[in-house]
């Protein structure tokens, strides 16, 4: 029964990291998510320097998003992760086609190819609204 102990003692050690891990993936994903749409509001009113700002913010919660579940690739793959990322795809796509700037690839934001796709097709509906703010 000793052994026993052992081993709940280990895996209640394990659960209680994975869950203090998705607790912070959590709270970085909503962060992530906030500033990418403030970089796309402020790309909207041209306001470059807000827009830089925000798009720098995102990549460093980005960047510490993905280090934070590298150890558990269900957190990674959870769906509010994958939307945070996808957000960061469309703010940088979004803010480099309204500036006539390169497009960003995946390799260069960090992201799996399904979540650049998902957020290239966010993107369509900011091109939309700033088509509406030029009329």
């Amino acid at each position: 029964m000793d052994h026993l102990d052992s081993i709940s003692e280990i895996i209640r050690a394990q659960f209680d990291n994975r869950t203090a891990v998705r607790d912070q993936a959590l709270s970085q994903a909503r962060a992530l998510t906030r500033f990418c749409s403030q970089a796309i509001r402020a790309v909207h009113r041209d306001d470059d320097p807000a827009m830089l700002e925000q798009l720098a913010e995102a990549r460093k919660l980005a960047d510490s998003l993905r280090s934070v579940v590298v150890e558990f690739p269900d957190l990674y793959f959870a769906g509010y992760t994958q939307d945070a990322l996808k957000e960061y795809v469309e703010a940088n796509v979004t803010c480099a086609l309204i500036k006539k700037q390169p497009l960003i690839g995946p390799q260069e934001l960090g992201v799996e190819y399904n979540t650049y796709l998902n957020g290239l097709s966010e993107v369509v509906g900011e091109l939309r609204r700033r088509c509406l703010d030029i009329l």
